[in-house]
């Protein structure tokens, strides 16, 4: 590239992006002669490269959050003023140094990286690394950090090393471990929606339902920061596909040709501009930059529910993927893992955990019917025995998180109206789309689903739930046949709750103890004219034993420790609390045997109310230590043991 053609600057050197942004530098000569400047220098040109909305040095201080006018106003005073007539014609002789330096530092980068034309992020490259020392001063005195800015800017022009998403195997299988969690998510949910709807294939709008459903993501963040709904999207993007939709579950196996070719180039520039950032990883930001940038149907579905699709650019591009979490979540914990978690947890129900370990070692081990969940439980006994703590602790040790637990309270579909609550109305009704079981089931395809307290839903909400529990299928009235092959499923009930449990204190050693629970439970269905076929539906009947004065301390004691924990991290009381105080709360618990959640309401009326009421009372200085025992309330031990505990502290 020759920079000078008969002393003057060769304009065909430079791409056609800086001669539209510069008006073939006319533009950076009005600003000489404005300065009174005799040459051109570099603040002139970064003046100019700053006066259109999409140039990379108005985009650059936008994100530093300084105007256009602001930039030019300090940029004109770094200007060198000079005597003479300021320049008419761009020729070696009207330039600055910091000019000729520029665009030799131009003409090395591009030759370094074989590109034919100075390009944009070339010049202010060069311009950067070759400013004027007022520049430099004001750039300093303001914080702005142009070495990174170079660096920010060079990565947009180097040779990418693009991330492949495809394996190299034969079928070209998607290569999950190039994938972050967040990404995964998102494939995740778009296969689930693809197969619920019976499509063989992925395609963009697919895409677009994963985006817009990952709770929490960059693409609901930026749609909810617009003061837009995701839900109307999602609405505008399964009505564009309704023609399509076909009543029953298919499967996708994540290979290239089941990717069809608008996806393929989304996925293939994702994997671009994961390279450009030099991430380890494609994340949900990398996904949504490239299915912004190409234009397609489900593209255009966002710009018809008005989002602004510039606005959502930026937005993912200022998203900082080192703040995201990595967490690989898609295998099962190991069966050793989940039973530590689980006796650490549950306490007293030592047979209710052996039982259920069979199932979730099936699972790890991937033997499971796909036309089945994996697992379905009836969990009977007494309130309070630990049936809906079981589900939580499930939930985290086998799928990672509570967050994997859809709970449903079956009392509030009690009524036939209740069906357009637990899977949705039918199209043009309150409610559609909106169903919790279906919606829970998008959200979260592996996962635990609790339906709490069954007996209570109505006969229409049992029988949808008949056939979820033996196909592992429920049909959304928005048209997607949900799944929940990868699910728990568990049914808690407090059908004749006292009485198995007075018969499972009589009949404990019994071997045949199962069988005649299901006896006693069928008749006492029967009573309660609740459907015995549900017991035909599952795979374990667990009856929950009562809990004794032996289970309540323990109880007490971990719900103890945890408090006390918490003070001392969170507001420096160190609180020594005696034995004496669990055995107190077990023995007062066992006797009222109101289940496991009255121990927690006594640790909180016994230890942390009378703790807080003494440094408060007598205005104590933190850090502290405090000691905390019952008070003893009676002389006549009868009625000491009647009486619920008090706790006392002292110093």
């Amino acid at each position: 590239m020759e920079i000078f053609i008969q002393n003057k600057i060769n304009i065909e050197i430079f791409d056609e992006s800086i001669r539209r942004l510069t008006r073939d530098f006319g533009d950076t000569l009005a600003l000489a002669v404005k300065t009174k400047s005799t040459k051109i220098e570099t603040t002139h040109l970064l003046i100019s490269l700053s006066k259109f909305s999409d140039s990379i040095v108005n985009k650059g201080i936008t994100r530093l959050g300084i105007t256009s006018k602001q930039w030019e106003s300090g940029l004109l005073k770094c200007a060198i003023k000079g005597s003479g007539l300021p320049p008419a014609h761009l020729t070696k002789n009207t330039l600055h140094i910091s000019v000729i330096n520029m665009l030799n530092e131009a003409i090395q980068l591009c030759n370094q990286y074989k590109l034919q034309r100075i390009s944009e992020p070339v010049l202010v490259i060069s311009i950067l690394k070759n400013l004027t020392n007022s520049t430099q001063r004001l750039f300093h005195q303001t914080d702005i950090d142009f070495k990174d800015w170079c660096k920010e800017i060079e990565r947009t022009f180097k040779p990418v090393e693009a991330l492949i998403v495809y394996k190299s195997d034969n079928k070209q299988s998607i290569n999950l471990d190039i994938l972050a969690s967040s990404a995964k998510k998102v494939l995740r949910l778009a296969t689930t929606e693809a197969e619920s709807m019976g499509f063989s294939s992925l395609e963009a709008r697919h895409l677009l339902l994963g985006l817009i459903e990952n709770e929490g993501g960059i693409t609901q963040y930026g749609i909810y920061q617009q003061g837009l709904m995701p839900r109307k999207i999602q609405e505008g993007t399964l009505l564009s596909i309704r023609n399509k939709v076909k009543r029953k579950h298919s499967k996708i196996s994540l290979i290239k040709e089941n990717v069809q070719g608008m996806l393929q180039r989304i996925f293939e520039l994702a994997g671009k501009l994961a390279g450009r950032e030099n991430a380890e990883k494609i994340f949900e930001k990398h996904i949504l930059l490239a299915f912004l940038t190409i234009d397609s149907i489900a593209r255009k579905i966002m710009e018809d529910e008005k989002v602004d699709i510039s606005r959502l650019k930026t937005t993912a591009e200022e998203h900082d993927i080192a703040e995201e979490d990595d967490d690989n979540d898609d295998n099962f914990a190991d069966i050793e893992t989940v039973r530590e978690r689980l006796y650490a947890r549950i306490v007293g129900q030592d047979q209710a955990i052996e039982r259920i370990l069979p199932h979730v070692q099936r699972m790890q081990f991937g033997y499971s019917s796909p036309e089945r969940p994996n697992g379905v439980f009836l969990f009977c006994g007494q309130s309070g025995s630990g049936k809906t703590e079981m589900a939580k602790e499930l939930a985290r040790a086998v799928y990672g998180s509570e967050e994997n637990l859809i709970f449903l309270e079956m009392g509030q579909f009690n009524s036939p109206e209740s069906m357009n609550i637990f899977v949705g109305a039918p199209p043009g009704y309150v409610g559609y789309g909106e169903g919790k079981l279906t919606n829970g089931l998008r959200n979260k395809p592996r996962s635990v689903v609790l339906f709490d307290e069954v007996e209570k839903a109505h006969a229409r909400v049992h029988d949808a739930l008949l056939r979820f529990l033996d196909e592992g299928k429920i049909d959304d009235p928005a048209g997607p046949v949900r799944s929940g092959s990868e699910c728990i499923l568990i049914l808690t009930s407090n059908v004749g709750a006292e009485e198995l449990a007075k018969f499972s204190r009589e009949k404990d050693q019994s071997k045949n103890i199962e069988f005649e629970i299901r006896q006693k439970l069928r008749d006492e269905f029967k009573k309660r004219h609740f459907r015995i076929e549900f017991l035909n539906r599952i795979d374990e009947l667990i009856l929950f034993r009562t809990l004794d004065k032996n289970n309540y301390t323990e109880i007490a004691k971990r719900i103890i420790e945890n408090e006390i924990l918490r003070l001392k991290e969170n507001h420096e009381i160190t609180a020594h609390v005696g034995p004496t105080v669990q055995k107190a709360i077990g023995d007062y618990c066992n006797k009222i045997d109101e289940g496991a959640r009255a121990v927690k309401r006594l640790v909180q009326s016994v230890v942390i109310t009378p703790v807080i009421n003494y440094v408060i009372a007598e205005k104590c200085q933190l850090p502290i230590e405090l000691k905390v025992n019952i008070k003893s309330q009676h002389t006549n031990i009868a009625q000491a043991m009647q009486a619920e505990p008090v706790g006392v502290v002292s110093k």
